[in-house]
């Protein structure tokens, strides 16, 4: 919260704020008019960051390659089947 309270302090000499019609026209910029263009501000300044790889499809498995049959085992059952009238 304070990280983001210093941003919109340090923003207010650029001198853009979004007024509201009941709102004067101060001197002084208020941390929450900076905060309402703050999203034209940081399109000005721009980011350090690089613009986000783009993401293909993978290459998948190489041709002729098979998979090997998964290991089968016996169903383990716990108890016998009761209830089952057989008659």
């Amino acid at each position: 919260m304070a990280t983001a309270m210093n941003h919109l302090v340090l923003a207010r000499h650029l001198g853009q704020a979004l007024y509201r019609p009941w709102e004067r026209r101060q001197q002084v910029v208020t941390p929450r008019q900076v905060r309402r263009v703050m999203a034209l501000i940081l399109a000005q300044v721009g980011t350090p960051a690089r613009a986000p790889k783009l993401r293909g499809k993978a290459p998948g498995r190489v041709k002729g390659f098979r998979l090997q049959p998964l290991a089968r085992h016996p169903v383990v059952r716990k108890r016998p089947l009761g209830g089952i009238n057989t008659s």
